[in-house]
């Protein structure tokens, strides 16, 4: 496993419905790649059919792991599980239904490659040549312009977008990461720019095009209460150098 240069983590939480979709279109890509990629699926106990979905592609990707967390924990502790198992050179993280898309992952890749003192590269919905806002209403789209905002007043003011569901750094932030996060749900992005900042760390944003979408797990109303404390606990471990 020491030739593996992507590490494709996907958290999943009762996605049956898209999961069978995304890991044809997984495979497809990982199969035409000329070098080696590990997918690492994290189902967060889901109760519907995705880990009997899950199961069926053992046979079918050569670096492929499952890992089955026995109680509902969170998106960003899915992400944390699978980035303490990856194995790859770079690390990437995605949503479930690959909102926007595989050939992002080549893309980012092969910017790092020429990029070498980027550790973390961030899809980011802001960025002037990205597309990423076209498959959302106007709520959803407020919503989170309204949420990035706050996250730049309150903690991060160089960074437009923390929530774009695709995320690549390289195996040594990874690992770090991996030790330092304490956020389980959806504000574990904030803390990845956080910690990589406490550690004088370079990050990057990157153009995206959604791709696909799909009804989330987000629930705006209850969901934006909860990030809201994360922020606050985010903003007191950073003043107190619980990150460094």
């Amino acid at each position: 496993m020491n030739d593996v240069e992507i590490s494709i983590i996907l958290p999943v939480f009762n996605g049956a419905d898209i999961l069978r979709q995304s890991l044809e279109k997984l495979r497809v890509w990982i199969s035409a790649r000329t070098y080696s990629v590990e997918l690492i699926v994290v189902n967060d106990c889901s109760s519907d059919s995705s880990l009997e979905i899950l199961e069926q592609f053992r046979d079918k990707l050569d670096y492929y792991k499952i890992i089955s967390l026995p109680q509902n924990r969170g998106k960003g502790f899915a992400v944390r599980a699978g980035m303490k198992s990856a194995k790859g050179a770079c690390v990437v993280f995605t949503d479930t239904d690959l909102s926007y898309g595989a050939e992002i992952f080549d893309e980012m890749y092969k910017f790092m490659k020429a990029n070498q003192k980027i550790s973390l590269l961030y899809g980011s919905r802001a960025h002037p040549q990205s597309q990423g806002y076209s498959g959302y209403t106007k709520t959803r789209r407020l919503s989170s312009l309204l949420f990035s905002n706050l996250v730049r007043f309150a903690v991060l003011p160089d960074v437009k977008d923390t929530q774009c569901g695709v995320k690549m750094f390289r195996k040594n932030f990874s690992e770090l990461a991996s030790e330092k996060l304490t956020v389980d749900r959806f504000a574990f992005d904030i803390e990845l720019f956080v910690i990589a900042r406490a550690h004088g760390l370079t990050y990057q944003d990157f153009p995206v095009a959604l791709k696909h979408r799909e009804e989330t797990s987000v629930r705006l109303i209850r969901d934006a209460i909860a990030m809201f404390k994360d922020i606050f606990r985010i903003k007191i471990n950073a003043r107190l150098g619980r990150y460094k």
